[in-house]
This record gives structure tokens, C-alpha cells and sequence, in this order.
């Protein structure tokens, strides 16, 4: 059974989406800078822009693409089915605890975690929220995007190549997109590149065999609560 009914119309309006947070991204990030905005202001705008056009991009595309003809609470159950989070199951819990140490393990490797947090690390307003967010808000909303959104519906649209090929396709798709945003925000860095390159396929991979997006949530919150406590330590 596939997740969208409309691949393709879902992709436009995941593609709609990034391109808008790309745009805000690269010029909304001088403009602040110039207005001296406090740091819980920048936080919280950064926030906003980085998660709510995505959020809003996966719950339209679960509703106008998914499958079936959704009317009424359908709706409901339509755009949950869409992005693959039913059916939860505690083989996520375990696969994403794996993945999580697996990918953390292999970025320490390449751009190991300077603990720059550390010593006189102050747990301020902007400092918590900016945690929380990384830990909690961020690798929500980016699976239920790059993989519940982008990588199965485009899974879906190339179906007829074959499952394996379709899905190679997708999870390459959804990764360069998901590196790409967090380049364009957060730098070109040796450790800005390994993170989103490890955390894109492994939840790829998993999202692509499991057929389920619990494990990949729970990958990436811990990847990050990791990436976090690291910086503290």
C-alpha cells in the first residue's frame, strides 16, 4: 500500500516548503543580525522559521495527497497513515537506540565534539530553549518532513522503478535536501556535513525498511540529546 495517493503533489508542496525556509534562511539570518535582537528573540525566530513552514508542508501534503479520498476525522487518519506513523512498535525503540550510537559514533570519528558548553556553561533562557528545540522540536518536525513527507512520497512516485532502486532514490533525495538545509544554516562544516549526512541515511534506511517513522524519531532525538550533552561535558 503506498503512503500517497499523489506523490507528486505532495512532493510539490514539500518542495514549495524547503524552498521558502531555504529563502528565509538566507535572508532573514543578515537581517537580524542587524537589528540587535535579543537572544531569546533570535531563537525563537530561528525556530519558527526552520520548523513551521515543514510542519505545515507535512500535515497539507498528508491531507490533500495521502491516500484515499479523506472526509471528516478520515483526514485525521489519512495524513497519520501518509507520513508513517502508525503502528509504533518497540522494535523502533531498540533499531533507533542503534542507529542513534552508531551514527554519533562514526561523526565523533570524523569532526569529533569539542565541549565548547563546557566550564562556564550557563543554563540561560535562549541557551534551554535552543537545547530543547535541537533535542525535542527539531527532529520531529524534520522526520515527519525529509523522511515522512519527501522520502516516502517520492518512494511512492517512483514506484514502478522497483522498490529497492525507488527507495536508494528517496533516501539519497530526502539527505541532500536535509544536508542542504542545515548547511545553508548552520555552516559548511566537517561536523555540520557528517551529522546530517549520518542522521539523513541511517533514518533513511530505517524509515525505508521498517516502513514505519517511530524509529527514525527516536534516532535523530537521541543523535542530537547526545550531540548536546557532549558540548555540555
Amino acid at each position: 500500500m503506498t503512503a500517497y495517493s499523489r506523490p507528486w503533489v505532495a512532493l510539490g508542496i514539500a518542495g514549495s516548503a524547503l524552498v521558502g525556509v531555504l529563502l528565509l534562511v538566507g535572508g532573514l539570518e543578515g537581517v537580524m543580525a542587524s537589528w540587535g535582537l535579543a537572544p531569546l528573540a533570535t531563537v525563537l525566530i530561528d525556530l519558527v522559521i526552520m520548523t513551521v513552514p515543514l510542519l505545515v508542508a507535512v500535515i497539507a501534503a498528508g491531507v490533500i495527497a495521502g491516500g484515499g479520498e479523506p472526509r471528516g476525522p478520515e483526514r485525521v487518519h489519512d495524513w497519520v497513515r501518509a507520513v508513517g506513523l502508525r503502528a509504533w512498535r518497540g522494535s523502533d525503540l531498540l533499531l533507533g537506540i542503534a542507529v542513534a550510537l552508531i551514527a554519533r559514533a562514526l561523526v565523533e570519528l570524523i569532526a569529533p565534539t569539542s565541549g565548547s558548553l563546557g566550564g562556564g556553561f550557563a543554563p540561560t533562557a535562549p541557551v534551554v530553549i535552543a537545547a530543547v528545540a535541537a533535542v525535542v522540536v527539531s527532529p520531529v518536525v524534520e522526520e515527519l518532513f525529509f523522511r515522512g513527507l519527501v522520502q516516502r512520497a517520492l518512494a511512492d512516485g517512483l514506484g514502478r522503478a522497483g522498490r529497492v532502486a525507488a527507495s536508494a532514490v528517496a533516501i539519497a533525495v530526502s539527505t541532500g535536501a536535509f544536508v542542504l538545509l542545515h548547511v545553508l544554516a548552520g555552516g559548511a562544516g566537517l561536523g555540520v556535513i557528517a551529522a546530517t549526512l549520518a542522521v539523513g541515511i541511517g533514518c533513511g534506511v530505517l524509515t525505508a525498511v521498517t516502513g514505519r517513522l517511530g524509529g527514525a524519531i527516536v534516532a535523530h532525538v537521541l543523535f542530537n540529546a547526545a550531540g548536546i550533552a557532549l558540548l555540555i561535558w
